[in-house]
């Protein structure tokens, strides 16, 4: 059940505020768009977080298949 007052803008203004120094944040709606940014920034070695609910899972199948 989505929390009143509590949206993605909420989520990436804190992690911004409290993550480390340098750490990249981004909330890109669109599941192709973020495979296709994905594939365009991520190196070797990077972690990448995605958090969301329903079908975030299939992001993270579609961006280990085109690897």
């Amino acid at each position: 059940a989505r929390i009143e007052g509590v949206d993605e803008t909420l989520i990436v203004d804190s992690v911004r505020r409290h993550g480390r120094s340098g750490l990249e944040v981004r909330h890109v709606p669109d599941q192709a768009e973020a495979v296709a940014l994905l594939r365009e920034i991520a190196k070797p070695g990077d972690v990448v977080l995605t958090q969301g609910a329903g079908n975030i899972t299939a992001l993270v199948d579609e961006l280990l298949k085109q690897t």
